[in-house]
């Protein structure tokens, strides 16, 4: 097992040390650094892209789903709704009769679009980056892999929604239904968030959230049945609620509610990041009605990305240096008490131990 904590460790690091660099050549005005900014920028996609990518047998759908499909596929069979996703199936066979390409094309669409986003939103990159991992999404990634990529491109469409070029981020909605059809299911909350004004009405907003929480299981049950994905809400499974994401979500909040006025002036993706955790947080409080923990997780999902984004802004959150490292490291203790309790206590999705394409080969 310590080799597994060794390679997700030293792939972690150089994510995290290239993002870095990529950020403090950034700052520089000079243009002959940017061509440093974007050479780091790049090598920061490429760690946990080959370590995700080269992996055999890691992730629960690795063999359960991706692996045998790619082969029904091949046979004329349509095991997914999304077309899309079948043409790479195919794609791949044409030059490869195996899906191991699958994956590494999967991994590096992943990582780029989430290395993008984090470049053009967050606060702090190395940080951003760090909580990819610690916040269990790329391990995640590694598992769900066609929710994950399209989430990935989802958010950075998310970027031109709050920048209202709605052009840009109807293409990349677009490209992210080609991998899972649910993704669409976060247009219209992106465009009801990019609406200019709304973060004067933040309170009301969320307390209209917190009255209309008790309905929010069954509108996910109607918007997953019109995607064909309401099975999902058939009870199956691990039956426990997301404590560990409710506590988490339950101490964002409180920060939001003392320092929301510092947070949202940063920029204008605070707020409606602010507003998609409120969601993260009312899912986390229904997986106490609805405790399968597959579907709530993968709900969840959609909205607890944000961790990633509004982790950074709380560096800046008052004057006082010591209060706003020791908010953000609390923040972080809870998310990695998550990921602890979820894949490594639990065992789920099943990234330990990890074996490579090259170990099968040996």
């Amino acid at each position: 097992m310590w080799e597994s904590y060794l390679i997700y460790g030293i792939a972690t690091l150089l994510t995290v040390v290239f993002l870095g660099l990529a950020e403090w050549f950034k700052k520089k005005e000079e243009i002959k650094y940017k061509k440093w900014y974007i050479l780091f920028l790049i090598l920061a996609i490429l760690p946990l892209s080959l370590v995700s990518g080269l992996r055999w047998g890691v992730g629960t759908d690795y063999f359960y789903t991706y692996y045998p499909r790619f082969f029904q596929i091949v046979t004329g069979i349509k095991p997914y709704k999304e077309y899309p996703f079948i043409w790479l199936n195919l794609l791949i066979s044409f030059f490869y009769m195996s899906p191991e390409p699958l994956f590494v094309i999967t991994s590096f669409v992943f990582m780029t679009f989430f290395i993008l986003s984090i470049d053009k939103m967050s606060k702090s990159l190395p940080l951003s980056g760090l909580l990819l991992v610690l916040g269990n999404y790329w391990f995640i990634s590694m598992n769900n892999v066609r929710q994950c990529c399209a989430l990935a491109i989802m958010i950075y469409a998310f970027s031109f929604f709050c920048d209202h070029k709605f052009i840009k981020a109807g293409i990349f909605s677009l490209l992210a239904t080609g991998f899972h059809l649910t993704s669409a299911v976060l247009i219209p909350i992106f465009l009801i968030l990019s609406i200019r004004g709304l973060k004067k009405y933040f309170l009301e907003m969320n307390i209209v959230l917190l009255c209309l929480g008790i309905f929010a299981l069954d509108f996910a049950k109607w918007a997953m049945g019109l995607f064909g994905y309401g099975g999902y809400f058939d009870p199956f499974g691990w039956q426990e609620p997301l404590y560990t994401q409710i506590i988490l979500f339950s101490f964002l909040f409180l920060i939001f509610l003392f320092g929301r006025n510092k947070i949202m002036n940063q920029d204008n993706y605070a707020f409606p990041l602010m507003m998609l955790c409120t969601l993260a947080f009312l899912i986390g409080l229904e997986s106490l009605r609805f405790q399968t923990m597959e579907t709530m997780s993968r709900a969840i999902l959609y909205f607890s990305w944000t961790i990633i984004f509004i982790v950074p802004y709380f560096l800046k959150l008052s004057n006082h240096k010591w209060f706003n490292y020791l908010v953000t490291i609390v923040a972080i203790l809870f998310v990695c008490g998550y990921t602890y309790y979820i894949t490594i206590y639990l065992g789920h999705h099943e990234v330990f131990p990890y074996c490579s394409i090259f170990n099968k080969l040996g």
